[in-house]
């Protein structure tokens, strides 16, 4: 004779709460059910917070010694070149004056005009004289060059002695008043030899300045579970992570990064492979596991409803008592009850 045992361990209000639930639970009876029909114990560690302190030296910027010593050097050239050229550029107008002076007794004395008519030439030549400062008499009177004023009336008393002193300033002006040598292009090569130069030069050289500390939370793979079964409790997902396996410039070993932040770039080989963080939902506890481990490990509404559905009737024999007592239990176990 046999018998219809229902096996739906737990309550219809439990399986309708869990449902609703969207948090894993981790039981040990279930737990331990699993692992007696795999024969695999996983991999699950406790993740630790701990801050995390870095000396960082801090990379700065300047202008490199070679380049600051080239760049003096040309601007000590272009500050020459330009003294001499303003020098040149002074001297080439009391030449281009003084032979304006000359120009202008000539006009005078080739000119037919009345000596009232034709004076002011001699006193535009005074003026040029005393603006550089030649001692010349040219002309004089009440109002320019007046401390000649004197011998100069004497001068123009006769024509010819005035002809003749007037000649003798074009003399003196033409032994004295040389044109000077234009070094422009000398200059201008050296300028640009110079400024090549530094072209040529690294302008900035990069330095350490004094370190910096630097302080931040980081997640550290701590303890491995080696009792899957003490993990009890309601758990949520908090996201997917590696850890590095050895120290690298900004980080510890073993320390938790989001594979999110992970660059396409990094090294693979440097990191474990890809694991799931979470959550124990009421003490906050951390762990960090495979990524089938919740699905394999751990109830959820869908698994709960779906192992009841499996396991719903199981005909048994009635003389078998015995046995149904401890498959009833075992399952119960499993389930929590």
């Amino acid at each position: 004779m046999k018998l219809l045992i229902l096996s739906c361990f737990v309550s219809c209000t439990l399986v309708s709460s869990l449902a609703q639930n969207l948090n894993y639970e981790f039981n040990e009876f279930y737990t331990q059910t699993v692992i007696s029909e795999t024969g695999k114990v996983p991999y699950m560690y406790s993740v630790k917070k701990e801050n995390v302190t870095f000396e960082k030296k801090v990379k700065l910027k300047r202008e490199s010694p070679q380049y600051l010593a080239a760049l003096d050097k040309l601007n000590s050239f272009v500050k020459d070149s330009t003294s001499i050229s303003e020098s040149y550029s002074k001297e080439l107008d009391k030449f281009t004056q003084l032979n304006k002076v000359k120009t202008l007794i000539n006009d005078f004395l080739n000119s037919t005009k009345p000596y009232e008519l034709k004076k002011g030439k001699l006193i535009e030549a005074q003026k040029i004289a005393d603006t550089h400062h030649k001692d010349l008499l040219i002309y004089a009177d009440n109002n320019i060059n007046t401390k000649n004023k004197s011998n100069f009336f004497v001068l123009q008393l006769k024509s010819l002695d005035l002809k003749i002193h007037l000649k003798k300033v074009i003399w003196k002006v033409d032994a004295s008043n040389k044109k000077p040598e234009n070094s422009n292009n000398e200059d201008f090569k050296n300028i640009e030899k110079h400024r090549n130069n530094l072209k040529s030069i690294k302008k900035f050289e990069y330095y350490y300045g004094p370190s910096k500390k630097s302080t931040r939370n980081a997640l550290v793979l701590n303890e491995k579970i080696e009792k899957l079964t003490t993990i009890k409790g309601e758990f949520k997902v908090v996201n997917d992570y590696v850890y590095l396996k050895n120290k690298t410039k900004w980080h510890i070993a073993n320390e938790l990064i989001l594979y999110s932040e992970i660059k396409e770039s990094a090294k693979k080989d440097i990191f474990s492979p890809l694991k799931k963080l979470i959550e124990n939902v009421n003490s906050k506890e951390l762990f960090l596991v495979d990524l089938d481990f919740l699905e394999t490990y751990a109830i959820n509404p869908n698994k709960k409803e779906k192992f009841i559905t499996q396991n719903e009737i199981e005909t048994i024999e009635i003389d078998k008592s015995d046995q149904i007592f401890r498959s009833m239990k075992s399952k119960k176990r499993a389930l929590g009850e």
